[in-house]
């Protein structure tokens, strides 16, 4: 009888990669149990993000090998269209994304270019914006941000006056006919509120 070889657990080298990418491990042959960082134990595993991953292998003869490697993400290739915001109606937002190719934005009515590194958008409703681009061979990035525009419509309404008769808006006491204005922040955006005021005649 010949004894069985130990199988040599290698990962291989810590690795840089392009943003999105993602990295298959597979572990060798010959292994008993396997045991991932995220607890998985599959003989296999895929590294979606930057981050340090390791594996705890059992052989059948019960000796414990381990390995680790370090994934890490060229910030180069990283598109970055930051938070998601909230804007006011009239509002426009600009963005500038250099060092890449290829540019694919999301079809929207809202933005001014599809395929530029720098687009302005406007959105009236909620919504998502996407970016796709290239850097290099093979290298392809993305980002979204989601931008709400907040509903600031005021309220437009009416209110009769008999004469000799009041009313208060805004803290005014009112006796003529007219429209009479109030401005309110609402989530960091102007309402303007109408109210108008008729005289009956008698």
């Amino acid at each position: 009888l010949h004894p069985r070889s130990r199988p040599f657990l290698e990962l291989g080298p810590d690795t840089t990669l392009c943003a999105n990418a993602i990295v298959p491990f597979l572990a060798q042959d010959g292994i008993a149990t396997y045991e991932w960082t995220d607890g998985t134990t599959e003989k296999d595993f895929t590294a979606y993000e930057a981050g340090t991953y390791w594996v705890v292998a059992t052989d059948f003869c019960g000796r414990v090998q381990t390995d680790t490697v370090r994934v890490n993400v060229d910030p180069a290739t990283v598109i970055d269209l930051g938070r998601d915001t909230t804007i006011c109606p009239g509002d426009e937002l600009t963005f500038r994304v250099d060092g890449f190719s290829n540019y694919q934005w999301s079809q929207s009515s809202f933005i001014d270019c599809f395929d530029c590194p720098e687009v302005r958008f406007a959105p009236t409703t909620d919504t998502l914006l996407l970016l796709a681009a290239q850097q290099g061979s093979g290298c392809f990035s993305s980002d979204s941000i989601r931008v709400r525009a907040t509903k600031t419509t005021g309220t437009h309404d009416s209110v009769s006056l008999c004469p000799g008769d009041s009313a208060t808006f805004n803290d005014l006491v009112i006796f003529d006919a007219g429209q009479y204005y109030e401005v309110q922040q609402v989530s960091g955006c102007e309402r303007i509120d109408i109210l108008e005021f008729f005289c009956l005649l008698v």
